[in-house]
């Protein structure tokens, strides 16, 4: 259950980023189209136990620092009227540590 709560944690961030780009063009005339594959990664302090990352070792006097790659590909983008309503379809994939 951790592990499938932190990918939405890191999902709904990377969703929430997309559409804080698009919401900041609100004072220009067109809409800037996002749509294509997003790719970067995620970055992570964990310090004691967390399944999720099962090799970590960190404590919170030195936590683990980690990293996973990161895939969004924006696949719709939708602009009602003059921009008032936007709205974006994305899927965004974690590779999982091993």
């Amino acid at each position: 259950m951790m592990r499938t709560t932190r990918a939405a944690v890191e999902i709904l961030g990377a969703i929430w980023l997309l559409v804080s780009i698009v919401g900041t063009a609100s004072a220009a005339d067109q809409i800037p189209n996002i749509k294509g594959k997003w790719v970067g990664k995620t970055h992570s302090i964990v310090a004691g136990v967390a399944p999720h990352w099962p090799s970590n070792r960190g404590t919170f006097e030195r936590p683990g620092l980690f990293e996973k790659d990161l895939v969004i590909e924006v696949t719709a983008q939708e602009a009602a009227g003059s921009g008032a309503c936007r709205r974006l379809a994305a899927v965004a994939k974690i590779r999982r540590s091993r």
